[in-house]
């Protein structure tokens, strides 16, 4: 009897200790979970900065430059300058090349003006571009294009939902920087914001889902596709100052076209390829027709210009 009791005795004492150490290894666990979290969601608030460190001190020296592109938990990517787009070598390396997939809001703040290369104080074009280790910086250069350089900026972020513009102005001089990200829904900013894409580039949102929606893609003042079916319009979104270029391109459905009151600009190829497009009422303060604007639009044969527009570019109506 009294070895059946010492057994009992320690058989307690044994689950006792076997519970207290299991306890004991939770809250480690617990513990370490914890630590790990808070070194992932720190290391997730930054990207890993993939810039040569000697670019990068010259740069921030110099420029102020921000050393890593703010992204927070929520997997919003927050650009805050210029410089910010331009950190890279060999034309390919940018803080967030790795991490594109964890990418589901891109932020343009207040002081970033546009996905191109003309950066500068406005007296002299500069870009940013670094090979071998060292800067070297184009200014008003037309035999050097850089714009390959950011073409990729943004390419397949697979799960890329919006971009928004915070500044008042922003321009896009580059070849479709979002391609490839089929998960865009909106583009978002304020009613005043203009948005708007150099005269010889190309629409960055033609290849996305976003663009491929029935109806108006409007970002701000600027309408940039309308891929409805409506024969008779007159009814445009409020605010629109600019017709983007290739808006309508190659609509086959649009007959005549009442452009509302406000707008200044029509932008190349805005109207190409409408080959059922008849009639085009133009504002009184149309300012700008740019290159290719109606063209092989071949039901089209008369219009009416208003007394004030300053520019047709060529082969506006080719």
């Amino acid at each position: 009897k009294i070895k059946d009791r010492d057994r009992r005795k320690y058989a307690k004492r044994g689950r006792a200790f076997y519970l207290k150490a299991a306890a004991l290894m939770i809250c480690l666990l617990a513990a370490a979970g914890m630590a790990a979290s808070l070194i992932m969601y720190e290391y997730r608030e930054h990207f890993v900065d993939y810039c040569d460190p000697d670019i990068q001190k010259k740069l921030m020296e110099e420029y102020h430059f921000t050393p890593q592109a703010r992204l927070n938990g929520s997997g919003t990517l927050y650009i805050e300058k210029d410089e910010d787009l331009y950190c890279t070598r060999t034309g390919a390396e940018y803080p967030w090349m790795f991490q594109k997939d964890r990418i589901k809001k891109i932020v343009f703040g207040e002081n970033v003006t546009g996905l191109d290369w003309n950066k500068g104080d406005g007296s002299e074009d500069v870009f940013i571009y670094a090979e071998d280790k060292e800067l070297q910086y184009y200014g008003n250069m037309p035999h050097y294009n850089p714009r390959y350089v950011s073409e990729d900026l943004f390419r397949y972020c697979r799960n890329l939902e919006e971009i928004s513009f915070q500044g008042s102005s922003f321009l896009f001089n580059t070849l479709d920087p979002f391609r490839g990200n089929d998960s865009l829904k909106a583009v978002s900013c304020s009613p005043d914001t203009l948005v708007e894409i150099a005269s010889n580039g190309d629409n960055p949102f033609l290849d996305t889902p976003w663009i491929r929606l029935d109806g108006f893609c409007t970002a701000g003042a600027t309408l940039f596709r309308y891929n409805g079916s409506e024969k008779y319009m007159n009814d445009f979104p409020e605010n629109i100052t600019r017709i983007e270029n290739g808006a309508f391109q190659d609509n086959k459905e649009v007959e005549v076209v009442f452009l509302p009151e406000g707008v200044r600009i029509i932008g190349a190829n805005a109207f190409s390829g409408c080959s059922a497009l008849k009639q085009v009422e133009f504002p009184e303060g149309l300012m700008e027709i740019r290159r290719g604007a109606f063209e092989k639009c071949s039901s089209l044969i008369e219009l009416q210009l208003p007394s004030g527009i300053e520019t047709i570019e060529y082969s506006a109506f080719r």
